[in-house]
């Protein structure tokens, strides 16, 4: 060996030391020529005599993400004492992850029975890299070098899961060496984010040492293979493995270079959709889905529909478009009910439910149980964790659920989390069980699992999960009436929302604040914000967030504005909440009523504002909720009445009530004040609810118009490619008469992709004949005729379109509203009433607006100049092939006609019998001469109407002479 060689050794043996003591080490080399690497490695295996391990990536590795180590560890696998039962289990408690482990390491197709959860997407990768290092630290027990040749290969996953595995402290007896191709990779990866990422860690934290040229030697040790085949099920396999950016980029790959079946390619860009939308790129899932919703018909069956549309309904849950998100959702589960597939009702069920929880509106309870029986009897345990482990939303929409009942779902899905190894599951079990506690004032216990729940949550780090525990922890502190402890946990979640794209999550932030300003008496500070949310709201189209609905928003500033006599505010607010287009929840109902009385009490109407204190409380009924600390406040402004009416034994009487109230919802600040308004009772001195400051807080300045900037970029983002999608569709139909040659079938075909596009229940297009209307095309059925005759009936009277939207049920206590629309458009051919499309929908989540109004009037214009188009297509045709006084054949089209019928002998071997006939008017010359040509034209038409009663059906007339 030479000097320059040794001392290479040397400067590795000293890591080599740190290996034999049970360390994995990491050594990166820039090389050029893989085949020195794998000298030099193989060298030094024959320096230290150990053994050594060599993979070599390839080009194609960049669609095959942990080739790599899946090759590593399924080699140590056949040397370990362990079976891989036995290893997978030791690596994780996880259940659906040892499943998938077992199923890659045996190199055999596994399909994930249950759809990915978003809010578990964390907590699965983290779950899948540790269970990667466990297997590692469990595999080798004696000291291995790995040999990894050709880096510059690696995929996105990869290189992520090799800085996590060279950050980890591997306690296994491990050196890794990795080559990399500087000049391949400068010149083909110079684009590529996550490699220039990947560089720049391993500028920070490694050197990229140069490799002398060794002898060839060799090669010994084992030989890895990474080489996969790229097909379909390395896209599914990818996906199996979170492994988003490599199924996403290998899809479009097969798309764009393999000549595939067009049913094969629907279904690899269905894929390619789930991919996208897990991986976080919404817009471009969105694009691709809508596009696949418009030629859904090609899919080859029923399953792959109502998959897509159960992934339309996740997309446009994340991008926080709930309406659309719930009508999909139910389009699915009634396509799989009528597909009778037990496994995707369920599901479509599930994310039914996924997108009522998400959108803060719960679904029917007696769907909730239902799902619940289905999700257990077949053993679907990650959605059925999820559901109840929400259970506890539902008590603020049902009056009659017991929280103890609650405390026992949870605890259930509590159990089912240990049950599966599911750590983020028990983490937000003990969250949901501490805000049930909360709800009930039982504070230590909600304390004792807010902590737990912390400490879980921390250890796994997930954002999304961590802002939701500083928003709990901060409703409870502000509960305990710990207002500064309240107002850090809030200001550590708006941190977090500032940095998430989540509205819902943001607003319900600022609406916390809001409403702890509002319980110190910080009103000004709470209208603030509240103004604020009111424009998010707007601008982002938002009704509903978690626990809060836009009638809490609106009622609780119209409140804030009486406290501060700014009346003309108050009296707005109160007007506003009569146009919304649900019923309140109880706490906005009890806020509204606080905001009425206070307005009477400002007009010195005090009879009647009393009257509506008295009454206030009834309103929250039994409701389980953290709001019912708006009782004292209610109490406070009675007494302020009382004490101006005279009425002295009422007002001791209230502070009594008062004070054991405060004492059961343990907030002694509150009954400081009622004992503190006792001596002015006892003197008999009038009370005045304005004068009570209550609670000073920190500033804390948040970058409201900040918000309120990025909520407008981002709808004018959103708006402009939905304009796109629009313009796609438009161009869509715009090409439509290339396919077609009758106007019936071009029609049939674009009321379809309407229906597709925007979800609608059931169309018509009726044709025009004369006054009396005629169907043409149908999609879907109406039991009621008599409706769609009306909208026919306005569009012919008017020649406009004709729009009714109704309630098909007003939300109840804060619930989202549904609607039933029916619509009209007409289509104009040549400036006339040619046709009608009729659309309608029941019970959907939205109501026809004025930009579906606009795009669907721009639609059947376009509809109508399609069929004017294939009408003077059928006109030329016509022209080109017939003859203009006799309407028969004319000679051209005999002679092509003529042609056919001989080829179809000549194929039928003679079998196909035909004749032609040639008939001549002899002296017909004469009857032009002597009576004129008029007169012999009409013979001639005589002649061949003659003709056509003369032959049957498929024989052919046509006109040799003449024009």
């Amino acid at each position: 060996m030479s000097q320059m060689h040794e001392q290479f050794h040397n400067s590795l043996l000293l890591q080599w030391q740190s290996v034999m003591q049970d360390n994995t080490v990491f050594n990166f080399y820039a090389t050029s020529t893989p085949a020195n690497f794998g000298y030099f490695s193989c060298s030094f295996s024959k320096h230290t005599e150990s053994q050594i391990k060599l993979i070599r990536l390839l080009p194609s590795s960049t669609y095959t993400p942990y080739s790599f180590i899946f090759a590593f560890l399924n080699n140590a696998l056949s040397d370990s004492p362990y079976s891989l039962q036995e290893a997978v289990e030791k690596t994780t408690q996880y259940k659906p992850l040892q499943k998938t482990l077992m199923a890659i390491l045996q190199k055999r197709p596994y399909k994930r029975p249950e759809i990915f959860i978003t809010d578990y997407l964390f907590f699965e990768n983290k779950a899948f890299t540790d269970a990667i290092i466990k297997l590692v630290e469990i595999l080798i027990t004696t000291p291995t070098i790995f040999s990894i040749i050709g880096w510059q290969y690696a995929c996105p996953s990869d290189l992520k899961l090799l800085k996590i595995l060279a950050k980890h402290n591997i306690s296994a007896p491990l050196l890794v060496l990795i080559s990399i191709d500087t000049q391949h990779a400068l010149t083909h990866r110079q684009d590529d984010e996550e490699w220039e990422s990947f560089i720049d860690w391993l500028d920070d934290a490694y050197l990229l040492h140069k490799v002398p040229n060794f002898k060839a030697i060799p090669m010994t040790g084992t030989q890895l293979e990474s080489l996969q085949t790229l097909n379909f099920e390395l896209v599914e396999k990818n996906i199996l493995l979170m492994a988003w950016p490599e199924a996403i980029s290998l899809a479009r790959f097969l798309l764009e270079k393999t000549m595939l079946p067009e049913q094969l390619k629907q279904t690899l860009r269905l894929r390619l959709s789930e991919a996208l939308l897990f991986d976080g790129q919404l817009d471009s899932a969105l694009n691709e889905l809508e596009m696949l919703q418009i030629f859904s018909e090609q899919f080859s069956c029923h399953d792959e529909k109502i998959h897509l549309l159960n992934l339309l309904s996740l997309t446009l849950t994340r991008r926080q478009n709930f309406d659309d998100a719930i009508v999909h959702a139910e389009l699915a589960y009634q396509a799989a009910q009528q597909a009778n597939n037990e496994q995707l009702i369920i599901q479509s069920l599930f994310i039914n439910f996924f997108a009522h929880h998400k959108s803060s509106s719960p679904m029917p309870l007696q769907e909730f149980d239902r799902l619940d029986l289905s999700l257990q009897q077949h053993n679907m345990d990650c959605s059925r964790l999820y559901l109840l482990r929400n259970y506890y939303t539902y008590l603020r929409f049902y009056d009659e659920l017991d929280p103890i009942i609650a405390v026992d779902v949870t605890h259930l899905a509590m159990q089912i989390a240990r049950d599966m190894g599911h750590t983020q599951g028990i983490a937000a079990s003990y969250h949901s069980k501490g805000i049930i506690y909360s709800y009930c004032n039982r504070y230590h216990a909600a304390d004792r699992c807010f902590a737990v729940s912390s400490r879980i949550h921390s250890q796994i780090g997930d954002q999304n999960e961590c802002l939701k525990i500083h928003n709990g922890k901060g409703y409870f502190n502000n509960l305990r009436e710990q207002y500064r402890d309240a107002q850090k946990e809030y200001l550590s979640a708006f941190n977090i929302a500032s940095q998430i794209d989540n509205d819902s999550e943001l607003v319900v932030t600022l609406f916390n604040f809001a409403w702890l300003y509002f319980c110190t008496n910080n009103y000004q500070h709470a209208i603030t914000i509240l103004d604020q949310i009111v424009r998010i709201c707007r601008i982002r189209q938002i009704t509903h967030f978690p626990f809060r609905n836009i009638y809490d928003v609106i009622s609780l500033k119209g409140y804030c504005h009486a406290k501060l006599e700014q009346l003309a505010n108050a009296e707005q607010c109160l007007e506003r909440m009569q146009g919304l287009p649900f019923k309140p929840s109880r706490t906005a109902e009890f806020l509204r009523a606080l905001l009425q009385g206070s307005l009477y009490k400002v007009n010195n109407k005090l009879q009647q504002a009393r009257e509506v204190f008295e009454n206030a409380p009834s309103i929250l009924k039994n409701i389980i909720d953290l709001d019912t600390c708006l009782l004292p406040k209610c109490h406070l402004e009675l007494l302020e009445i009382y004490s101006a009416q005279g009425e002295w034994e009422k007002t001791h009487s209230l502070i009594d009530n008062s004070l054991l109230l405060c004492e059961a919802l343990s907030i002694p600040r509150y009954r400081d004040i009622f004992n503190n308004l006792k001596q002015h009772v006892w003197h008999k001195q009038p009370i005045s609810a304005y004068n009570f400051t209550f609670f000073p807080l920190p500033e804390t300045p948040l970058p409201l118009n900040k918000i309120v900037r990025s909520a407008k970029q981002l709808t004018q983002l959103r708006q402009a490619q939905q304009h796109v999608r629009e313009i796609q569709l438009i161009n869509r139909l715009h090409s439509l008469h290339e396919n077609f040659n009758c106007s019936q079938e071009l029609t049939d075909e674009a009321l379809k992709l309407i229906c597709g596009k925007f979800n609608i229940h059931i169309g018509f297009i009726h044709h025009l004949n004369g006054n009396k209307w005629c169907l043409w095309n149908q999609f879907g059925e109406t039991d009621k005729q008599t409706e769609v005759d009306y909208c026919l009936k306005q569009v012919f009277n008017s020649k406009k379109p004709f729009i009714e939207n109704g309630f098909y049920t007003q939300g109840e206590y804060g619930k989202r509203s549904t609607y039933n629309f029916i619509t009209s458009f007409p289509i104009f051919v040549d400036g006339h009433l040619y046709a009608a499309m009729t659309l309608k929908c029941v019970n959907v989540n939205r109501y026809l607006n004025q930009q579906n109004k606009n795009i669907l009037s721009i639609i059947c214009h376009q509809l109508g100049n399609q069929i004017q188009h294939l009408h003077h297509h059928e006109n030329l045709i016509k022209m080109s092939q017939t003859d203009p006084l006799t309407g028969l054949f004319n000679r051209q089209a005999l002679l092509s006609r003529l042609q056919q019928e001989l080829l179809l002998h000549a194929q039928n071997d003679t079998s196909q019998q035909c004749a032609l006939a040639y008939v001549d008017l002899d002296n017909f010359k004469l009857i032009n001469d002597r009576l004129g040509h008029d007169i012999g034209d009409k013979v001639i038409y005589e002649f061949s109407e003659l003709l056509l009663d003369s032959v049957r059906s498929v024989d052919i007339v046509a006109r040799w002479g003449g024009g």
